[in-house]
């Protein structure tokens, strides 16, 4: 009997094996699930439109992947931020502007 899951594991959802894949391997698995859907309502099923689980488990492993690298990217340049001293030409010149700001 055929099954729908390019694994051989079959008690493992999908989405945790996308987990484990690069990015490349991702695109490279959505690319082939839109070819087939394609031609699944072109020539089998035409006007029929589908979703495929495995699109759906592809598109949301990229987004969260994506949304970790910009929390990280955020986290890192805010902890960058705030932690550089000022350099002693500009903290005497931070200081009396702040100075000058505290005292309007």
């Amino acid at each position: 009997m055929g099954s729908d899951s390019p694994f051989l594991d079959d008690t493992i959802p999908f989405s945790e094996h996308a987990r484990g894949m690069k990015d490349d391997e991702l695109l490279d698995i959505w690319e082939q699930v839109q070819r087939i859907m394609i031609a699944l309502q072109d020539h089998i099923i035409p006007g029929v439109e589908m979703k495929s689980g495995v699109e759906d488990a592809v598109l949301v492993e990229l987004l969260r992947r994506d949304t970790l690298r910009r929390q990280t990217h955020l986290r890192h340049t805010q902890r960058k931020t705030h932690l550089q001293p000022i350099p002693q030409g500009r903290r005497r010149q931070h200081c009396a502007s702040r100075r000058a700001c505290q005292a309007r």
